[in-house]
């Protein structure tokens, strides 16, 4: 998306900063490339795509992401409560740098699947 710098000032001495500007347009055509390119290289139905919610979590940018049946790579159990919160229903997936028990207790109930990262978290999994 090309904007003069002139619109962008704009835009945030109205909004404030930080201010996320994208295209949906451009978003559902990314989204497709990534899936058609996935198709053309025998990888459709073995691979899955995410977004990662801790970059932007603007709800109408994830409304779309959601629609366009793309996932949401989540980090924390205070991003999986937003979107819950606003209804988005898209495949989660939880990929934190380190979990402590609890952490693990919750994403169980929820049955989300999680990315464990050590050896501990993934005996603390098996064993409970």
């Amino acid at each position: 998306m090309n904007f003069p710098s002139q619109k962008l000032k704009r835009i945030a001495r109205l909004e404030g900063t930080p201010t996320f500007v994208y295209s949906e347009k451009i978003l559902k055509a990314n989204v497709a490339r990534i899936l058609d390119a996935s198709h053309e290289h025998g990888l459709a139905g073995r691979i899955g795509l995410y977004i990662a919610y801790f970059c932007n979590s603007n709800p109408h940018l994830f409304e779309i992401i959601t629609r366009e049946k793309v996932g949401i790579l989540l980090q924390t159990q205070e991003e999986y409560l937003q979107i819950k919160s606003r209804c988005l229903s898209a495949k989660t997936i939880v990929s934190p740098s380190v979990l402590s028990d609890q952490e693990i207790d919750f994403w169980v109930k929820k049955t989300v699947p999680i990315n464990l990262s050590s050896f501990e978290e993934v005996r603390y999994f098996i064993k409970h």
